[in-house]
């Protein structure tokens, strides 16, 4: 059998085919693997073809407040994970997205300041670096992770003594993004 990667691409250049004739979604296994394209869909609130195709949905997920207050949390020796593949969101609740607006201006040459709410943090936006701020990847390295703990803690009603997180990213500059993120 071919490698999952090889089958991947495969099926990627059949999915680009596909989306130049109109929307394009679809479930494909085989045997091994369950591969699912998601493109675009009518969006009934809209009247638009956009995307979301498909809503993932990870039961019990650990960041998704509303899945895990109604999946039941199984015993851990048996409990499997669950996910869901859906064309519409089940209700208003998963639709629901937060948004933020944060301000940020760079000072100078060395360093940039962000805000939002009452909060100020000063941003490593130096091309060589600085030791004394945060930049933008170490920031969301950070933030994610611990943040993710505190939504679920209460839900699980379970008590901490303190988080720590060790995380690893490799970052490639061209294009600039995350290639990869080590927990």
């Amino acid at each position: 059998m071919p490698s999952p990667q090889l089958r991947l691409d495969t099926l990627a250049a059949m999915a680009a085919e596909l989306r130049s004739l109109g929307p394009a979604s679809f479930l494909y296994a085989d045997g091994d693997v369950l591969f699912a394209h998601a493109d675009r869909r009518l969006q009934p609130l809209q009247g638009q073809v956009a995307a979301p195709a498909l809503y993932r949905l990870e039961c019990p997920a650990e960041d998704s407040l509303a899945l895990l207050r109604d999946c039941q949390l199984p015993d851990p020796a048996t409990a499997q994970r669950m996910i869901l593949l859906i064309s519409v969101p089940l209700t208003d609740e998963e639709n629901t997205k937060m948004t933020f607006s944060v301000n940020a201006r760079r000072v100078d040459a060395h360093g940039s300041k962000a805000n939002y709410k009452s909060a100020e943090i000063t941003l490593d936006t130096d091309l060589a670096g600085r030791p004394d701020a945060f930049n933008p990847a170490e920031l969301l390295l950070a933030a994610c992770r611990i943040k993710g703990i505190e939504r679920v803690t209460p839900i699980l009603k379970f008590e901490l003594r303190g988080v720590e997180v060790r995380l690893h990213g490799v970052r490639q500059d061209v294009p600039p993004r995350m290639e990869s993120i080590d927990i």
